[in-house]
């Protein structure tokens, strides 16, 4: 009875053997695998594109001077909206890359453990195993068996693992992480809408447009101003320094001397009078002119920027006119109410606070699951505590850096 039973477990043993050593080599399993880790990582990797343009879009309106009314005298600007959003993305941002490493790394190992040198020693294994049941002592076989199971263990349960969370996703997670990823996506539009300029009614474009039309008249004509000034104080500068000249012939005596006779000094002193007199009225001019022509620029500027629907405010220099169109624009950009932006942020928190459990879920918690078993598989079988080992090791290290700091206090 008992050679009955051991021989019905040789035969389920070489049975096991050789199917899994053929599935192992299709690899069939693996391409599941794969393929569930690659669906993880492209899920993975929109959430973490989504938050870095939440994170951005959240910048720029940070920036941006949009306040809400709330009542009578109070506001709040969009700024403190959208600051707790803003903290949760950090966080959210700090998961997503444990979870895009994590599942890097998974689809790493069951390439690794799909390679045709796994799959080889894995069947050079099977075939020592196999053969150690036959012919060789019952302490080589348990030896034989335990490297066996090992090897199937090391080449299955990472692709199991990646297998059940793929299949645990596609049946309780996917449809609500595809929903949180929407939502996310919808706060993000909404955001970026928030920086978009909105548009210039029609009628508001023909009177900026007219008012433009003026203004590059305006500036026009002093161009032409400034350019007549200029000539005409190079002409000016040049009388002063021929009257100067002729100055310079005449004694002070004969210019200032009550008592002398002297016309002609009298008569060339009051010219340069005169022509210094026309100069400086011709620079203020020129100085005034300038002064025009860079303000009727600054007008152009800012009636540009309103054309295009920017805000400006209130520049110096500026019409009330413009002021007031402004102020138009500037309401126009705050397209959203304080409540309807508020219940989006809400949302999005929400659902980045979902996503983040079901990534942590699928690819942290599972790894750890799977370094879990193997801890105890080589405990059970082979009698090593690795989490014993790693724990020595530490605290090895850990006394090793101690040393080494009191010998350099010393």
């Amino acid at each position: 009875m008992i050679e009955n039973n051991t021989a019905l477990y040789t035969k389920a043993f070489i049975i096991s053997a050789v199917l899994v050593v053929i599935l192992s080599w299709t690899n069939a399993l693996d391409y599941l695998a794969v393929n569930y880790v690659d669906d993880a990582l492209l899920d993975a990797g929109i959430a973490f594109a989504i938050g870095r343009g939440i994170n951005a879009a959240g910048s720029v309106l940070e920036s941006m001077s949009i306040s809400f009314t709330l009542g009578v005298g109070g506001s709040i600007s969009i700024g403190e909206v959208i600051s707790p959003l803003l903290d949760m993305v950090e966080d959210f941002s700090t998961v997503m890359k444990f979870a895009i490493g994590s599942l890097v790394l998974q689809k790493l190992l069951v390439e690794i453990v799909g390679t045709a040198f796994f799959n080889v020693l894995l069947t050079l294994t099977a075939i020592c195993a196999v053969m150690a049941t036959f012919f060789v002592a019952a302490k080589y076989q348990l030896i034989a068996m335990k490297t066996f199971i090992t090897l199937v263990l090391i080449r299955f349960l990472v692709v199991l693992m990646a297998l059940l969370s793929g299949v645990a996703s596609q049946l309780f997670l996917d449809e609500k992480l595809e929903q949180d990823l929407q939502a996310l996506g919808k706060a993000e539009e909404t955001m970026e809408n928030i920086n978009e300029t909105p548009a210039v009614p029609e009628e508001l474009q023909k009177e900026i447009q007219a008012q433009i039309k003026v203004k590059e008249t305006q500036r026009a004509s002093l161009s032409e101003q400034l350019t007549n000034l200029k000539v005409n104080l190079e002409e000016q500068q040049a009388t002063v320094a021929k009257l100067e000249e002729e100055m310079e012939q005449y004694s002070i005596t004969d210019t200032y001397n009550p008592f002398t006779s002297n016309e002609e000094a009298k008569l060339a002193k009051e010219k340069l009078n005169n022509a210094e007199s026309a100069l400086n009225d011709t620079l203020e001019q020129l100085d005034a002119a300038e002064e025009g022509l860079e303000g009727v620029g600054t007008d152009l500027e800012s009636l540009g920027k309103q054309l295009r629907g920017e805000s400006t405010g209130v520049l110096a220099g500026i019409s009330d006119t413009v002021s007031g169109w402004g102020g138009k624009i500037s309401g126009m950009a705050n397209k959203l109410s304080y409540e309807e932006l508020k219940g989006s942020m809400s949302s999005a928190i929400d659902s980045m606070l979902n996503a983040m459990v079901t990534f942590i879920l699928r690819s942290i918690l599972l790894p750890l699951l799977f370094l879990y078993v193997v801890s105890k598989f080589f405990k059970a079988v082979w009698g090593i505590d690795l989490g014993k080992k790693l724990k020595d090791k530490t605290d090895s290290l850990n006394s090793a850096k101690k040393h080494k700091a009191a010998e350099v206090q010393s």
